[in-house]
């Protein structure tokens, strides 16, 4: 398959865009097939990002300071397998690599006294970091696998015990280019090096239970970038490694109605989000959810 975009700036003058895409699918035999892929993107600066670039003078705020004149663009690469067996055993494993350029810094902050009087004149705002900005490479796969076991004691072969297992497992690296002097970070920022999700149902007669767990490694926070830039006295630069466990419950009452139970982040872990733009107002460190817990009925009409 083939296809592409084309894009033409009307009412701001950035220079037209043709982005093509194309995959490619082999199928080795009934189980194994094999798959490429490479796509290219792109996102135009916006209105809201433009109108954030300003300079403070010592005097007044001018909102003619330069706002981003470039287009973001991204370029991926994929190859990878799917193989699946008719005893239900599944895999789909695939390698990529993604390349962005000219994106977009947000929270820019620069300072120059290039002014006859020798005044300081703070720049702010959002720029493009010039050529290649970030880049990132690895391996994801998805296992799962279903099994029935029939009871013997039934005259007629009824399934009454059925588990189905999902394993997702993810590993990156890469790096990013800040520009204005600043050194490439040795990981991209909120991005996990290993990621893994692991899921497994039980299902007898009406009751379904399912136990969940999550794990991501230590993250590089954006604050890292900035500590000289933004005169931080405290940062986190790495997030601690954390994972969680759910587990749900479901009892079938009839074709319509059902009881619920969930429990998320079942031992209460602490952890922190995605710690957003990287600016001074961000928070260093942003906690998210402990654990939950819900009850509740389903009604389905159909």
């Amino acid at each position: 398959v083939g296809g592409g975009s084309a894009n033409v700036s009307v009412f701001r003058r950035f220079d037209p865009l043709i982005m093509p895409r194309g995959a490619a699918l082999y199928r080795i035999d009934s189980n194994w097939t094999v798959r490429a892929n490479y796509s290219e993107g792109f996102r135009r600066p916006s209105v809201y990002q433009a109108a954030q670039s300003f300079a403070i003078l010592p005097n007044r705020i001018d909102p003619a300071f330069e706002d981003p004149q470039l287009t973001e663009t991204i370029r991926s690469y994929e190859i990878g397998f799917r193989f699946h067996t008719k005893s239900n055993y599944r895999a789909d494993v695939h390698f990529f690599q993604e390349k962005a350029y000219n994106l977009i810094r947000d929270g820019y902050l620069a300072k120059n006294t290039d002014l006859e009087n020798g005044d300081s004149v703070w720049n702010y705002g959002m720029r493009n970091m010039p050529g290649l900005a970030l880049s990132m490479y690895g391996f994801q796969g998805l296992f799962s696998s279903e099994n029935y076991n029939i009871n013997p004691k039934e005259k007629r072969n009824k399934y009454k015990l059925s588990t189905r297992t999902e394993f997702f497992v993810l590993y990156a690296r890469g790096k990013e280019w800040l520009g204005e002097g600043l050194a490439p970070t040795t990981d991209v920022r909120n991005a996990p090096r290993w990621h893994t999700q692991f899921r497994t149902f039980f299902t007898l007669g009406k009751l379904e239970l399912m136990f969940a767990s999550n794990r991501q490694t230590s993250v590089l926070s954006k604050s890292a970038a900035y500590p000289a830039l933004y005169q931080r006295g405290v940062t986190q630069t790495r997030y601690p490694t954390f994972r969680s466990w759910d587990m749900m419950m479901r009892f079938y009452l009839s074709n319509h109605f059902l009881l619920y139970f969930q429990l998320q982040n079942m031992y209460n872990r602490h952890y922190a989000g995605l710690d957003a733009t990287g600016t001074p107002d961000d928070l260093l460190y942003n906690p998210q959810q402990g654990r939950i817990w819900r009850f509740g009925v389903n009604y389905n009409m159909n």
